[in-house]
């Protein structure tokens, strides 16, 4: 099959190839059979060497002097970029063929010596491992490497769905009792690809292609503008069972905390301007190496299992023996600690391990004592029991771990927080999808209503009291923006996903008309006149359309994509409006002229507070700016979490959340902050802003679905209650009633009464 390809590169018996790839992963085979059919010599090296990436290094190309070698990219990436360079200009290596993974573009980038051949291979298990090769010695563009040309007797398929199938006529697999197949044999890679020109390109796996906030999302395509824009090598993983985006950064060598949590906090902004909203992970961390499965390949289970731990870290692990069985549990799940005398007479293979498996239990291992495992170790865990792991670390590292204190204090307290009760729940509204959309609350003709939409397409505007329909629409695409009532009163006006705005005519019970723009629409629209509405896109446009008919009264290119709400102030007849490139714009309403603009140089999320000539700004990183329509002063706060909330006035004072836990208070006009509550968890929405009787109040929510009532004057949560799921949408108070949406599809309409008397029984 391959036979062809090896003759027109002479490999020959004066060839040394190395003999490393687990017997359990078929290439193992293709490496085994070049050597019988072209006399070469099979390299094999002990398991410890190849579990050490520098002293393979030295085995391979210094004793070695290999000549061919076949690895999964992520067992080649674990050598640093100096050993990289020396492999590929200064060894005897002469061939390397990747694959197994999506190859590596970082790679293509190195200088070579001239006669260095370096191959794409592509292939699967159940026809072959090698199905088709690429040649990639002459310089290929980094983000189109081919897959190559088909092997002999295979060609390759692209479906309508663009997934990837290889075929053959001859070549296949017989498992036990199946019979020969129909010919061809096809097999569904589990790839998608593209074709242009003839040539077939991988655009991924097709699991690593998620649906994300309504959007499609190609992992991998992700992770190459961001290794393109600030030359990290990230890896995403969606996490199902958690509903969220992991992003583990590769930073080689030891990271101590402070040092990784201020090297994170620099990345995420900077991936907040490269990629779009619903690409941004919601959780990221630094590692030194990625974990390997048992063939080589990124382990993502394994990052699963980081995020969950990180969760609840604690400091009761303080000997490096404690740490040693807490992590070898992980690895083998077997719960060591606690069943020590039943395990420690057994060895590594004894209970399950492997070589890879091995190679991540060390690496762990090192990450968390700080330091590097003694040789001697490493011999006893490919060998020994794990009593004689135990004693060896007992008499020679028996020191104790420094780690930073983790209080617990607020996860406990989570899960003593009550769930929402059946009876303070006035109706709930099924919208089919995740409800992340803030609802509004609104009268229209003596009665009042509320209107939200879904990621299912959907927007509903419904009876308050009795959540019965009053309208229902499909959209093309999801929405995510909070509706806004016209000045007049007789409109809502929505934004979605697909760029589209859409005003509804309340009395004919249908859209009025629509208004295309280059993006999707985030944010909610504002009223600046009587006929006329303001808006942003993530086209960085920010329009003016006349409310009656939709017609274009101007639009203003801004720099940078607009997630927050317009804020208009009347006297002075000026638009305020932040981007995520961190631009603060004051814009003239009648003409979208620009006023004034200060670069923050931090993204802003949420909209500005603004009283008479001032205005006040957070950044996603957590500063806040107040600035004066002169120009001439400014000044500036800092909280320590990232801000996504908008700012919410009630009287001279300003409201806003923090991903700290903390719901904030400032003194618009002496631009004074002040920490009012700390909530159980992170808060990315923003506050609701209302009075009952005298008392001024405000209701908010975490991310994890937790909602708070809060008396603000006597910094007292009044209510304290577990949504069913996780919310990003911020709650709105009309009269007696508080809605609500939420990740278990529902829009909750919730008897503020029946809360209050509830938390006080």
């Amino acid at each position: 099959m391959y036979r062809a390809e090896c003759d027109k590169h002479k490999i020959g018996e004066a060839d040394t190839i190395y003999w490393g790839t687990p017997l359990t992963f078929d290439p193992t085979l293709v490496e085994l059979l070049l050597g019988l059919l072209y006399g070469c010599t099979l390299y094999i090296v002990p398991e410890d060497v190849h579990l050490n990436p520098t002293v393979l290094h030295r085995v391979l190309f210094q004793i070695g002097a290999i000549t061919c070698l076949q690895m999964v990219p992520s067992v080649f990436l674990r050598w640093t970029k100096q050993e990289i360079t020396k492999i590929l200009l200064d060894s005897s290596l002469r061939i390397l063929i990747l694959g197994g993974e999506q190859f590596p573009q970082e790679i293509i980038e190195y200088e070579r010596k001239p006669d260095m051949k370096v191959f794409n291979i592509y292939g699967v298990t159940e026809l072959s491992c090698w199905a088709t090769i690429a040649d990639l010695t002459v310089h290929t563009p980094r983000d189109e490497i081919p897959l190559g040309t088909a092997l002999d007797d295979t060609y390759l398929e692209i479906s309508n769905e663009n997934e990837i199938y290889i075929c053959s006529y001859t070549r296949y697999c017989l498992v036990n009792e199946n019979q020969k197949p129909k010919s061809p044999f096809k097999v569904n890679s589990g790839d998608v690809g593209k074709l242009c020109n003839g040539i077939l390109y991988f655009s991924g796996r097709k699991m690593r292609i998620i649906k994300r906030f309504g959007q499609k999302l190609v992992l991998h395509q992700v992770e190459n503008v961001i290794f393109d824009q600030i030359g990290l090598r990230i890896r995403l993983v969606f996490s199902e069972s958690h509903k969220k985006l992991l992003a583990f950064v590769l930073i080689e060598g030891l990271v101590n905390e402070g040092l990784k949590h201020r090297t994170l906090d620099k990345i995420r902004v900077k991936i907040l301007n490269i990629v779009p909203e619903y690409s941004i992970p919601d959780f990221m961390d630094v590692v030194t190496h990625f974990p390997l499965n048992e063939h080589g390949k990124i382990n993502e289970k394994a990052l699963i299992k980081r995020y969950e731990e990180s969760l609840h870290q604690s400091n009761h692990l303080q000997t490096v023996a404690e740490n040693f069985t807490h992590i070898l549990s992980e690895y083998l799940k077997y719960d060591l600690s606690g069943n020590l005398m039943k395990f420690q007479k057994y060895t590594l293979k004894e209970m399950g391990g492997n070589s890879y498996m091995t190679i991540q239990f060390l690496q762990t291992f090192e990450d968390k004592i700080g330091l590097k495992v003694p040789e001697n170790l490493v011999k006893l865990l490919l060998n020994h029991t794990i009593e004689d792991c135990l004693k060896f670390i007992k008499e020679n590292m028996s020191f104790k771990i420094k780690r930073k204190f983790i209080d617990d204090e607020a996860l406990l307290a989570n899960k003593r927080i009550p769930q929402l009760q059946e009876s303070s729940i006035w109706f709930k509204y099924n919208l089919d999808g995740c409800v992340d959309a803030s609802p509004l609350a609104f009268s229209f003709k003596e009665s009042k209503y509320v209107a939200c939409g879904s990621f299912a397409h959907k927007f509903v505007i419904l009876h308050s009291e009795t959540g019965e329909e009053y309208l229902k629409l499909q959209t093309e695409q999801e929405i995510a923006a909070q509706s806004t009532l016209s000045e007049c009163g007789n409109y809502i006006l929505v934004g979605s996903t697909n760029g589209c705005i859409y005003c509804i005519d309340l009395s004919l019970k249908s859209i009025r008309w629509q208004y295309q723009t280059g993006q999707q629409i985030k944010s909610a629209a504002c009223n600046c006149s009587s006929t006329a509405i303001v808006f942003g896109s993530y086209d960085e446009f920010l329009y003016c359309l006349n409310v009656q008919d939709g017609s274009l009264i101007w639009k203003t290119k801004l720099f940078g994509q607009i997630r927050g709400d317009p804020l208009y102030e009347n006297t002075l007849k000026i638009i305020y409006i932040g981007t995520t490139k961190g631009m603060c714009y004051a814009v003239n309403s009648e003409n979208g002229h620009v006023i004034w603009s200060v670069d923050l140089q931090e993204p802003i999320f949420g909209s500005p507070a603004i009283l008479e000539d001032c205005s006040i700004w957070t950044t996603v990183t957590g500063k806040i700016m107040k600035l004066c329509n002169n120009l001439v002063s400014s000044s500036h706060l800092k909280v320590d979490g990232r801000v996504f909330s908008s700012l919410k006035v009630y009287g001279e004072m300003a409201y806003f959340t923090c991903q700290d836990k903390y719901l904030y208070k400032i003194s618009i006009r002496n631009f004074q902050l002040e920490k009012i509550v700390q909530c159980a968890g992170e808060i990315s929405s923003s506050p609701f802003v209302f009075q009952r009787n005298t008392e001024v109040f405000v209701a908010c929510a975490c991310n994890s679905g937790i909602l708070y009532i809060i008396d603000v004057n006597q910094k007292n949560i009044l209510v304290q209650m577990h949504l069913p799921a996780e919310t990003f949408s911020s709650p709105y108070v009309l009269d007696d009633k508080l809605y609500i949406g939420c990740r278990d599809d529902y829009l909750y309409c919730l008897n503020l009464e029946k809360l209050l008397i509830l938390e006080t029984e």
